[in-house]
């Protein structure tokens, strides 16, 4: 697993504090590319991330963006992760990162989620593993959200 800086005042949001430790450095992120992300959610990260340039788009927006270091993807449904990831990969720039974030099996009935339907972390992984990515990172990042961070094996 990777470790996330804590120190960003990013705790909540650790994707998002490896987004604020990387435009820091030498390369910088560039934009943050979110997709499907609830708009209240948006609104915390950023208020907690000032500096960032978030930027926030249907998922439908996967199919029609440009690569990026960062690419953070929400999917509610077991059928949109298994469409989207797909894109989402083809979206991360080489050096870049993905975070896939699904509503935790304890928020479906407030989401209306059927129990068949629901993106767990084992499906996340299955398919992770199908596209050659492996979790390298993990968080609860709220009351509803869990987060996977996929990466390459080396």
């Amino acid at each position: 697993m990777t470790s996330v800086p804590t120190d960003l005042g990013t705790t909540t949001f650790p994707f998002f504090g490896e987004a604020v430790a990387m435009s820091k450095g030498p390369v910088g992120v560039g934009e943050v590319l979110t997709f499907g992300a609830p708009r209240a959610l948006i609104a915390r990260i950023q208020e907690t991330c000032p500096g960032l340039n978030i930027v926030a788009k249907p998922l439908s927006g996967v199919y029609s963006s440009r690569p990026s270091l960062f690419v953070v993807g929400f999917c509610y449904l077991l059928p949109e992760l298994t469409r989207a990831v797909p894109a989402f990969k083809r979206l991360v720039a080489p050096g870049g990162n993905l975070w896939v974030l699904w509503p935790r099996a304890e928020s479906w009935d407030a989401e209306a989620i059927r129990p068949e339907m629901g993106v767990t972390e084992e499906a996340v992984q299955r398919l992770a593993a199908s596209l050659g990515l492996a979790l390298a990172g993990r968080a609860e990042v709220d009351d509803v959200w869990t987060a996977a961070k996929l990466a390459s094996p080396v």
